[in-house]
């Protein structure tokens, strides 16, 4: 088996593992109180929609389930942890280059989000985020601000972004990895943005040599959007401000990539 089929059928893998996590998460219980009632197909979808209603902790649930899952993988190649995922130190500098790239990174996501060819998905995005963010506002920010980010690290940056960087050069697994980020979050508006973040977020790993650097970035990123919204500037400010901060905070990063 090639190096290159070898790491596409392990990030396949990975994203299975996290498909069936969200399967299990979101439909079994309905499924079981479907059957316990002997009810239908009306039954079923009238149950789904009872636990959509507080879906915050179905995600939390499947994000457990797919670290599982990830857990196993693990122990059967019998591989160390340091192989896919790099942990060097956070310094005084790289939090300073945090705080301007995560607000770069979520002023070209507004940017994004209010583009006028992506208009038509505007209702289904509100929607999609309304969905996510109903609910306890301290297990939204513990779900969202915190553990759905370190979440993606690890799964994106960390093990997808490793398994394609084995076989190919950087610059084609940030791609990968940044495409399968924006791909598996399922409506346009936000594939379109997330990839952009996730292929920079894939460069702040690699410059800075560790995973905590850009899980503090998605958290920052996350919370941001939870507690503040939307970031309420004319376009030119925006794009301008964007470009100025993402600047600053890659220069201020502390290794070149190799």
């Amino acid at each position: 088996m090639t190096k290159k089929l070898e790491s596409f059928l392990y990030v396949f893998l990975y994203i299975a593992c996290y498909l069936v996590a969200n399967v299990l998460a979101f439909c079994a219980l309905p499924l079981f109180q479907t059957w316990r009632e002997r009810g239908n197909a009306d039954v079923f979808i009238y149950n789904l929609t009872r636990i959509q209603s507080s879906s915050i902790y179905a995600l939390i649930i499947s994000l457990v389930l797919s670290l599982l899952m990830f857990w196993g993988i693990f122990k059967i190649r019998k591989q160390p942890k340091s192989s896919y995922i790099k942990t060097g130190r956070l310094t005084v500098k790289s939090i300073a280059a945090a705080v301007f790239l995560t607000y770069g990174l979520n002023a070209v996501s507004e940017l994004i989000a209010s583009l006028k060819v992506l208009e038509p998905y505007t209702e289904y995005y509100n929607t999609t985020l309304e969905s996510v963010l109903n609910g306890n506002i301290w297990v939204i920010l513990f779900a969202v601000g915190f553990f759905a980010p370190v979440f993606e690290e690890v799964m994106y940056r960390g093990l997808i972004l490793s398994e394609f960087n084995r076989a190919f050069p950087f610059l084609i697994a940030n791609l990968f990895q940044a495409l399968a980020f924006g791909i598996m979050h399922f409506n346009p508006i936000q594939s379109i943005y997330t990839f952009v973040v996730g292929f920079a977020l894939g460069y702040v790993y690699k410059k800075s040599g560790t995973i905590y650097l850009t899980i503090l970035i998605h958290i920052m990123f996350n919370v941001g959007n939870v507690i503040a919204g939307s970031v309420q500037m004319s376009y030119t400010v925006l794009a301008v401000s964007a470009t100025a901060s993402l600047f600053v905070g890659y220069r201020l990063l502390d290794s070149k990539i190799k």
